[in-house]
């Protein structure tokens, strides 16, 4: 018993398979792009964002390294007092950043070389 298939049912069956084909090929491009979406927006978060963070962070502690080595030099009470202050505000800025960099994941003080 020989089992003849026509040229129409061979080209409707390599169609068919060519379609197949193309809407996995279709559908696993669709996922990578989301995976890919969330990993970006991730790297974004967690690279630029904690790297301005961690800037500003480095700038106000080199700012207070200042301020402490100005300070005891002023023979002006008023001028220690705005320093003082301003020291103080530099700290408060310090820990609110510490705070974030600990919030976003990023432990500064595990980090430290």
């Amino acid at each position: 018993m020989t089992w003849r298939v026509s040229i129409t049912t061979k080209m409707l069956s390599i169609v068919a398979l060519t379609f197949i084909a193309i809407a996995v090929i279709v559908s696993v491009s669709c996922v990578a792009f989301s995976r890919f979406t969330v990993t970006v927006q991730n790297i974004y978060e967690h690279g630029v964002v904690d790297l301005s963070v961690v800037s500003r962070f480095a700038l106000d502690v080199e700012v207070q390294r200042g301020l402490a080595g100005r300070a005891p030099s002023e023979l002006n009470l008023e001028s220690q007092g705005k320093y003082q202050a301003d020291f103080m505000a530099r700290s408060a800025v310090i820990d609110q950043n510490l705070a974030s960099l600990r919030k976003g994941g990023l432990d500064p003080e595990q980090n430290i070389s």
